[in-house]
């Protein structure tokens, strides 16, 4: 079972709408409320979802493509990602797409990654890496959350019109045949993909060690989000097999 692929892009497209018409076109840092938005959304189709906090790594591409200035980029250690598991295990993840807008990540221009709504165990933990963690953070209070309730408003009002945005699909991975059309078209940041992995960069020591921690997760008591979490645990475990073979 999955979540229906026009669906899908119906959802990425609704939230982008909605984000852009609340909080202006810059949202690399809404996380959180972009990942509530999309829960709502799954949640009026009758999918169950849950929402994951915890770090993201993925290849950080500079616009000029030197090999050289290739990073490894994301949220980890201080910093926090917030993103969507569906019920089908599909990892939704519309902000990532604009993470090289962020205020932290300002000082260099990287390309733009794509967006996700894609099956966990197809997304290959060589392009993108999420590591969930133990705890959550707090939610929204004050004017942040009533903007946020204006947004889930906006993105449902998106969601009825039917109308999908051809520029956000284009720049979205649903499934693996959307990595290949994004080569074929030239998409600059999967282009790149393939050298940044030849030059098998380390990763940062941050994620070695939340790798070597997941690992051992199974043994935690707390089970209220582990189902929804086994898939990225397998992910990261995968990663790490890699490194080390």
């Amino acid at each position: 079972m999955q979540t229906p692929k026009d669906l899908r892009k119906k959802i990425l497209c609704a939230t982008h709408e909605a984000l852009i018409s609340v909080y202006g076109l810059n949202y690399a840092d809404l996380c959180l409320q972009s990942s509530l938005i999309v829960k709502r959304l799954l949640e009026i189709q009758g999918i169950r979802s849950k929402l994951i906090f915890g770090a993201v790594c993925t290849l950080g591409i500079p616009e000029n493509g030197n090999v050289n200035d290739f990073v490894w980029f994301g949220f980890w250690g201080e910093g926090h990602h917030f993103f969507v598991c569906t019920e089908y295990y599909e990892i939704v993840d519309l902000t990532v797409s604009q993470m090289h807008l962020h205020k932290s990540k300002s000082s260099k221009k990287y390309l733009q990654l794509p967006a996700f709504f894609i099956d966990g165990a197809k997304l290959s933990t060589d392009l993108i890496l999420y590591l969930p963690e133990i705890s959550t953070l707090s939610g929204l209070e004050g004017d942040e959350l009533v903007k946020l309730q204006l947004a889930i408003t906006k993105a449902e009002e998106f969601a009825r019109t039917n109308e999908i945005s051809s520029t956000i699909v284009r720049n979205a991975v649903f499934d693996l045949d959307d990595l290949e059309r994004m080569r074929d078209e030239g998409h600059p940041w999967v282009l790149h993909s393939t050298a940044f992995r030849k030059l098998e960069i380390p990763l940062p020591s941050w994620v070695i060690n939340r790798i070597e921690q997941l690992k051992n997760h199974g043994t935690e008591k707390n089970a209220a989000n582990r189902k929804h979490r086994q898939l990225l645990l397998d992910r990261a475990k995968e990663f790490d097999k890699k490194r080390c073979g």
